[in-house]
């Protein structure tokens, strides 16, 4: 009843660790390899609005180079804006 789709890999939460133009990478809660995420990937932030230590939360998909992060939803900045 609760199961998920067998494309489904699972959602994590991390924090972005680097940010070049136009990607970057996010550094998993969960520990592991850092994680591949385009910036058309973000769903409610643009990126130029993100900053290293965001935390976010994404789903894991697959490109060419292997894992990555899609649909990454910024949960609250690692700055605060004064």
């Amino acid at each position: 009843s609760g199961a998920q789709p067998p494309s489904a890999v699972g959602t994590a939460e991390g924090t972005i660790k680097l940010l070049k133009e136009g990607y970057g990478f996010i550094a998993p809660a969960a520990g592991g390899s850092n994680m591949f995420f385009f910036h058309l990937s973000l769903t409610n932030a643009d990126f130029n609005q993100l900053s290293v230590g965001d935390r976010v939360r994404y789903d894991v998909g697959r490109n060419q180079q292997g894992p990555c992060a899609v649909d990454v939803e910024v949960l609250h900045t690692g700055a605060e804006h004064l």
